[in-house]
């Protein structure tokens, strides 16, 4: 994290496995968001997003968080998710990346993500334009 050009902030490998198969998709990179300079950094929950955005504010490397808003925008999570951002961004999900996606129910382990986002037919519009915000 500390030696990336960007970051790009989210709470779960699921996540990471989804911007992955759509930039690729999109032809953003071939492999990995690194070729744009940006570094994909995993939380492992909303709780911890705060302290990572601290921590790249001290620093001033500039990110985007992925932010799942889990159809509740104004709670004390996600108000303070959005009062540290300062010049940075948020791409807001208004729940959470398996309704996004059309996917019923939560992805139980990340090989059901893997295997969801291996069917480029699984990458609808919504989840292309999300993935387009977070890489501009």
């Amino acid at each position: 994290m500390f030696f990336a050009k960007r970051v790009i902030l989210v709470e779960g490998e699921k996540d990471v496995i989804a911007i992955l198969a759509t930039g690729r998709e999109l032809s953003l990179f071939s492999e990995f968001p690194e070729e744009l300079g940006f570094t994909i950094v995993t939380t492992d929950s909303k709780d911890e997003v705060p302290k990572y955005m601290k921590l790249l504010n001290a620093f001033c490397i500039p990110y985007v968080v992925l932010h799942e808003l889990d159809r509740d925008p104004n709670s004390p999570e996600n108000l303070k998710i959005r009062s540290l951002l300062n010049e940075n961004k948020a791409v807001e999900l208004l729940n959470n990346l398996e309704e996004t996606v059309g996917h019923r129910g939560r992805f139980s382990r990340i090989y059901d993500a893997k295997k969801y986002f291996e069917n480029s037919a699984n990458i609808g519009d919504e989840l292309k334009g999300v993935v387009r915000q977070l890489f501009t």
